[in-house]
């Protein structure tokens, strides 16, 4: 059960697969929430839903900050360690770049692709419940696509998911999780504003009961995407 504190994060963080040829397994959310128009300023939105063991969580918020900066941010997968929340190492270990200019490279599903790459990460976490604390370390690789022109103009998306560790990845992966994938929108609404649209699933394999999972994920996943959300702007907004 301590290993679910800091999935949200780890989430983030996370093989170059043939990068225009296999299809996209994880589910997204490209595209503005219904919930958005209700925001105020700078509020972020967070929404917690679960089946079971499954959760989703997704949040939306308003930003004074670029969209390509926060894009650029989202993809600096080898600097997270400097500034992103219990990311104690991090590394991309294969990675493609393409030319949008002419959008003739896209994903499998019709997505103009910008970047591909596998990222490894390092997450340190002291857990805690009730009077038990334990360091739980996850070292995982994750598949990630970077998209632009998604579903608008100037528009960025970020979407991933777990991948196995191939023999020439030469770091270890000891995951503290099996099912995760997960996406960022992000749109540009004014100059030097945006507006960030995250989500996240997990497939949780526990014997804990499903209530107790509840209690445990209601009280840090939420605190967690905002934490995580305040690490990407302000990193942004520094460069």
């Amino acid at each position: 059960m301590h290993r679910l504190v800091f999935f949200l994060i780890a989430a983030h963080c996370f093989s170059i697969a043939n990068a225009c040829a296999n299809t996209w397994g994880g589910e997204t959310r490209f595209g503005i929430s219904p919930e958005s128009d209700f925001l105020a300023p700078n509020e972020v939105s967070v929404t917690l839903r679960h089946s079971g063991k499954k959760y989703w969580i997704e949040a939306s918020t308003f930003v004074d900050v670029s969209a390509e900066s926060i894009y650029k941010v989202s993809m600096d997968y080898d600097n997270y360690r400097s500034f992103a929340p219990y990311v104690k190492g991090s590394r991309i270990v294969e990675e493609q770049r393409f030319d949008t200019s002419n959008g003739q490279v896209k994903s499998a599903d019709g997505h103009l692709l910008d970047r591909q790459l596998v990222f490894w990460s390092r997450m340190e976490y002291i857990a805690r419940f009730l009077f038990i604390k334990n360091k739980i370390i996850s070292k995982t690789y994750v598949d990630v696509q970077g998209l632009r022109g998604v579903s608008a103009d100037g528009d960025f998306a970020i979407r991933w998911h777990l991948t196995p560790r191939k023999s020439e990845w030469i770091h270890p992966a000891e995951s503290a999780f099996s099912t995760l994938d997960g996406s960022w929108y992000i749109l540009p609404v004014g100059p030097n504003r945006s507006y960030l649209r995250y989500f996240f699933k997990i497939n949780v394999e526990s014997i804990v009961p499903d209530g107790i999972l509840e209690v445990v994920l209601s009280d840090s996943l939420e605190p967690g995407v905002r934490n995580l959300i305040d690490a990407i702007v302000k990193r942004a907004n520094s460069l």
